[in-house]
């Protein structure tokens, strides 16, 4: 039975031409406003409006209790119709759904946003397939954090499905929930006012059948300042005597809180005993409640007739927020701890357990961090990374602290989960506090390569490699361990441009991973000696590759999937799970100008990266929008890159986000837009700008310009530009994109001091030899697909005129 909305007619109209404009899609409506102003009510009623006009309604009321429990939001909306829907999947978004929703056990990698995002956009098609869709959302500020993560996801996929969102949120947030003023073009946001005098008069009579004289009805509406919930308390007060009525001096408590607790003060102790559990499970229901004690269900059935709970079906809810924490807070905190072991050997899932044991302990305790531990690896299998994270570092904070060894390992393991949760601050605590507490030795040199990561990336490759270097020094390191560290630091030499040091390190980690019988680890060493030779050489080691290849086959089914955690991390924070040999081949042939094999490779990778709900499909993504820009599939690159900075965005790899911006600069730079390319500058660069960031050219978006580069700085470089192109062309059997690559490196120094040592402009035969320079450079693109020759054809004759022209700028 509908409840009367009273006092709300401008609410009601905004939900009339809300529901009118969702079958055409785009639609969201936020309800915001204080506690107990009236917005759980004006949202059941927009659900029933819904209703009646012929949509369909997937719902869920958050509560506090729920914030910690992954995807508990997304289990509410969808659980009504994911059963239905499973068969309508791909296998692949079907075992994502399942794993996150605990409908099977997990069984693989652990599902990515993205996935679990696609799969959840693809149930929200096929049921507006049907007809109009509504999602309603009460106490969005609630929501868990996985829940919200894939929401937002979803949400901003949809493209004119008539689909719309109705949501409620306490308070006036700055920032919307959900970021539905994004997703939606028809977003409104609406705030819930206070009642008038007139309509808490109606409130009173309708719900209490309560009749107050004008100034006390005054006076209970000014201390209630408009405020439904409080009113109807406060009424509730004066109805039973428990507070004075008498005219001129009202004693009419202050604090809403106070009122609440008095309310529930009238019930039974044995009910308000069973109001603190239901306050405190993440999921209550009665058929969950039963085992707890005997009369459970009547004390529920009591709570319900005094209008403190309310059913839906078997699940129980408070009939409003403020209820639960007032039940919850007054109960004694003993009692409470013992209440929550109770509440621990209920028929609730393995995280949740652990939650409520970890509540209960009074001290550290090896059993509580264990069953922490086994729910930490349980969240992280489902895709919660934040729930992971969680009970990862309460599981550190609960082991005993004479078990040190114990702790650091925790530490290791939260840091980790942090990660990729997105909390690199958290985990850069942890790591260091490990760091400082552990002996030299094995896990010393474990927290020190993550922490190379996690501080190399905001600092620079000398902090990183610093960190690396301290990492190796440490005594007693496992073979794989040592071999993954010296790939480690060759890699990071590679990227400050020293391949001589970069040579050792990668030399030294093949002869070690020789001696060991892990294929896994010797795959690792030998990419990394491929990726050096080339940085040397500019020629592809396919005998290396295809080595590194071979023993990645004995491992899972022929995909690198190594059982242990793997620590190669190509440059960025967080590990690879694709396979060395390959992502290092689809590198090098892009820079080799052998795009099309390059493409294809990548595509296979984001594909597996997809499949196993990998972070690294953004690696793959970026790796590939550079292949594409350097063919001059500059549309299709852009793409690639926009999809990257989302993807990014969302799974904590903001570092993809410069390097992915500097690709668009450099496709704006190619189709001649100068405006653009400035305003996306600033952004791409701000990484490599930092201290410690030297990056070689093509990753500082220089990659490829090097005709464009040449014919710039000849006039100002004099002798260097011709010198250097002319020894790149002893370079034999290397790519010419390579060899300008080397050229324009070896020239950048001289040419800028030069540029900025003042000297005057050259003759116009300075600017023939530029013009000469870049079509030696032309001709060496030539026979590649790389984006000099598209620069090239595509110019008008007036444009390739202008490059050959020179400056009259005073000098």
């Amino acid at each position: 039975m509908a409840v009367e909305i009273i006092g709300r007619r401008e609410e009601l109209l905004a939900f009339d031409g809300f529901l009118r404009a969702v079958p055409a899609g785009g639609q969201a409506l936020l309800l915001e406003g204080d506690a107990g102003i009236g917005k759980t009510a004006l949202w059941q009623e927009g659900n029933r409006l819904a209703r009646e006009r012929g949509c369909q309604v997937l719902r869920s009321r958050s509560a506090h209790s729920e914030t910690q429990i992954a995807f508990a939001t997304v289990g509410d909306v969808f659980g009504p119709v994911v059963e239905e829907m499973l068969p309508q999947l791909t296998p692949v978004q079907r075992r994502a759904l399942e794993t996150a929703l605990l409908m099977r056990e997990p069984d693989g990698p652990p599902p990515e946003v993205r996935l679990l995002g696609l799969a959840l956009l693809s149930v929200v098609r096929a049921l507006a397939q049907e007809g109009p869709l509504l999602v309603g959302l009460d106490d969005v500020q609630w929501v868990d954090a996985s829940s919200a993560e894939v929401l937002r996801f979803m949400l901003r996929r949809l493209e004119g499905e008539p689909v719309g969102v109705l949501a409620t949120v306490r308070g006036r947030p700055v920032q919307v929930p959900l970021e539905l003023d994004k997703a939606f073009g028809g977003f409104q946001r609406i705030a819930v006012e206070p009642l008038s005098v007139g309509a808490i008069h109606r409130l009173l009579w309708g719900r209490l059948a309560l009749n107050l004289p004008r100034p006390e009805l005054v006076r209970l509406h000014e201390i209630a300042g408009g405020n439904p919930f409080f009113a109807l308390e406060l009424g509730r007060a004066i109805a039973r005597g428990a507070i004075s009525v008498e005219s001129g001096n009202v004693a009419l408590p202050e604090s809403l809180s106070a009122l609440v607790t008095e309310r529930l003060r009238a019930l039974p102790a044995r009910v308000r005993n069973t109001l603190v559990a239901v306050a405190a499970l993440a999921a209550p229901s009665v058929t969950l409640l039963e085992p707890l004690a005997a009369g459970v269900v009547d004390d529920i059935e009591l709570a319900e007739r005094q209008g403190v709970v309310e059913l839906d079906g078997d699940r129980i809810h408070f009939t409003h927020p403020l209820l639960a924490p007032a039940s919850y807070s007054a109960m004694p905190l003993h009692r409470r701890r013992r209440l929550h072991h109770r509440l621990a050997e209920l028929d609730v899932d393995l995280e949740e357990r652990a939650r409520h044991l970890a509540i209960a302990a009074t001290g550290a305790d090896e059993e509580i961090a264990a069953a922490l531990d086994a729910a930490a690896t349980h969240a992280r299998a489902r895709g919660a990374a934040q729930a992971a994270a969680e009970l990862a570092v309460r599981a550190v904070e609960l082991t005993p602290p004479d078990a040190l060894e114990s702790i650091n390992r925790r530490r290791i393991t939260a840091a980790e989960d942090c990660r990729y949760a997105g909390d690199l601050k958290k985990a850069e605590v942890l790591l260091e506090e490990t760091v400082s507490s552990s002996q030299p030795g094995r896990v010393r040199a474990e927290a020190l390569s993550q922490l190379a990561g996690v501080r190399g990336m905001a600092e620079g490759f000398p902090v990183a490699m610093s960190f690396l270097s301290r990492a190796l020094a440490e005594p007693d390191l496992e073979p794989s361990q040592e071999v993954n560290i010296l790939c480690e630091l060759a890699w990071m030499a590679y990227m400050r441009g020293d391949n001589r040091e970069g040579s050792r390190y990668a030399d030294a980690g093949l002869a070690l991973a020789e001696q060991l019988a892990d294929p896994a680890t010797l795959a690792i060493a030998l990419a990394a000696v491929a990726q050096n030779r080339f940085a040397l050489t500019g020629r592809i080691r396919h005998d290396l590759l295809d080595r590194a290849l071979e023993l990645e086959r004995t491992l899972d089914g022929g995909r690198y999937a190594a059982a242990r955690r793997p620590t190669w991390t190509w440059h960025v924070a967080l590990p690879v799970r694709l396979s060395p040999s390959r992502v290092t081949l689809a590198v090098l042939l892009g820079r080799s100008d052998r795009h099309d094999e390059s493409r294809a490779l990548w595509k296979a990778l984001t594909v597996e990266a997809a499949e196993r709900a990998d972070p690294d499909v953004v690696r793959c993504l970026f790796f590939r929008a550079q292949t594409e820009t350097a063919s001059g599939a500059w549309e299709t690159a852009a793409q690639l890159c926009d999809e990257a900075i989302q993807l990014a965005r969302q799974i904590g790899l903001e570092v993809f986000e410069p390097l992915c911006l500097s690709i668009l600069a450099d496709i704006d730079a190619y189709r001649v837009r100068p405006r653009k390319r400035a305003q996306r500058s600033p952004n791409c660069s701000r990484s490599s700008r930092q201290p410690g960031f030297d990056l070689p050219p093509f990753a500082c978006g220089l990659r490829s310009r090097y005709s464009s580069f040449l014919t710039t700085m000849a006039p100002r470089a004099g002798g260097w530009s011709r010198r250097i192109f002319t020894t790149s062309r002893s370079w034999t059997g290397t790519s010419p994109s390579w060899r300008a690559r080397r050229a324009s490196k070896r020239c950048l120094r001289p040419a800028t001091f030069a540029r900025r040592s003042g000297c005057s402009r050259r003759s116009i035969n300075a600017w023939r030899t530029a013009t000469r320079l870049s079509a030696r450079s032309s001709s060496a693109a030539a026979g590649s697909s790389s984006p000099h020759r598209a620069i090239t054809s595509g110019r008008s004759p007036r444009s390739r005129r202008r490059l050959a022209r020179p400056s009259h700028r005073k000098e």
